[in-house]
């Protein structure tokens, strides 16, 4: 018997005020005491006798004029309150800085800095990005939210700004923003090219335009890549430039067949198997060759059966027997009858789930599952939006 799961899309923002790490972390105090001063005077505003700027008499909300004041009083406000907050430059950064936000506050506190400082919402947007970058590694959802606003930029627009744009891909603290630096630059250029140059003498520079690729919007930047990164692959590479080479590599259109056949072949030879079936996984099943399926899926239940029973529930085995059931699926029915019979006595039945990028839905339509049988479900979603999953019983809402 077996029980069918019909999946769709269910996409939605968190509720506000629900993030309360990530708001403590993007006030920047966590970890440190607020001096007394400045504590003094963020309690004070609400001081009847010590009102700082009052800004709205209805909701009774003041804002001290120092920055760091400013900035630790509106931190401990809920995503809801914050949105509530009357405008001010102070509330236009939070709105910024805060993850979790919908798009659109983004954009309204991009154009509102523009005006204060009498500047434009592309400058505004890449000032945030390096300020961001200085808060460290829980700016990072705010960071990729910001991103999507950032691709939206024409090449016209980016290219004025590209001294800025080059600071960012080599100074920037975290990995993430010097990635979204190396994106903005080659969709200025609206080429790899230079960017390639810039980042080719250094290794660390290379790792970060390699992971920067598949964020690229612009198809033929990411197939010029194609002759550069394929080499990556073999030789003397550092493990970690050959990793990013492997997730690099399956974002380039038009190469899924080759790219399949070269990664099947560095999982058989043992070369840094979990990256290269992360990244066989993302190639559409309709590009994989049939005369490659067996032998990979032969390696795979070679490597599954070899795995210690202690770590067959991490993610790396998870993601291998997922992929050796949906390789075996192609294989001639009475193989693939015995060897997934072999798989499913390996370890629960694990899915993997991915949201597929910007188009609200999930790379599986339908999942089958063997009743009694436990099942452990993995969301992946390297989305900008954040996504759901409902499991529901038949009949019920």
């Amino acid at each position: 018997m077996r029980e069918v799961f019909a999946l769709s899309s269910i996409s939605s923002f968190e509720p506000t005020g629900s993030r309360t790490k990530e708001k403590t972390a993007s006030t920047g105090t966590k970890g440190r005491f607020l001096p007394l001063g400045l504590l003094l005077a963020a309690l004070l505003v609400f001081s009847p006798a010590k009102r700082a700027h009052p800004q709205d008499a209805r909701t009774n909300f003041f804002l001290p004029q120092n920055p760091v004041a400013a900035a630790y009083v509106l931190g401990r406000l809920s995503n809801q309150e914050l949105i509530a907050a009357p405008r001010s430059e102070f509330v236009y950064v939070a709105l910024l800085q805060r993850p979790g936000l919908e798009r659109k506050y983004r954009i309204e506190a991009l154009q509102g800095l523009a005006t204060n400082r009498h500047t434009d919402p592309l400058s505004e947007l890449l000032r945030t990005l390096s300020e961001l970058d200085k808060k460290g590694e829980t700016a990072q959802d705010a960071l990729r939210d910001l991103l999507s606003i950032l691709l939206e930029s024409k090449p016209a627009e980016l290219t004025p700004k590209r001294e800025t744009l080059v600071n960012l891909a080599a100074q920037s603290q975290l990995a993430l923003t010097r990635e979204i630096g190396f994106v903005a630059l080659v969709t200025a250029d609206e080429s790899i090219e230079a960017a390639w140059k810039q980042a080719e003498s250094s290794s660390s520079h290379l790792l970060d335009l390699l992971l920067a690729v598949p964020m690229l919007r612009d198809a033929r930047a990411r197939a010029a890549a194609y002759p550069k990164i394929e080499p990556l692959l073999h030789g003397g590479n550092s493990p970690e430039l050959r990793r990013a080479a492997i997730t690099a590599i399956v974002a380039v259109p038009g190469q899924d067949t080759e790219t399949f056949k070269t990664l099947a072949a560095l999982f058989r030879a043992g070369m840094e198997r979990p990256a290269a079936i992360a990244s066989l996984q993302r190639i559409p099943s309709k590009a994989w060759p049939k005369d490659a399926i067996e032998p990979l899926v032969n390696s795979l239940l070679e490597d599954l059966q070899g795995t210690a029973a202690s770590e067959r529930t991490g993610r790396d085995f998870s993601n291998a027997l997922q992929f050796a059931t949906d390789l075996a699926s192609f294989l001639p029915d009475e193989k693939a009858r015995n060897l997934a019979k072999t798989l499913r006595g390996l370890g629960p039945t694990i899915i993997v789930l991915r949201a597929v990028y910007e188009q609200l839905r999930y790379d599986k339509q339908l999942i089958v599952v063997e009743a009694g049988k436990a099942v452990a479900i993995v969301l992946q979603n390297e989305d900008a939006m954040p996504h759901n999953l409902a499991i529901l019983a038949p009949g019920f809402l």
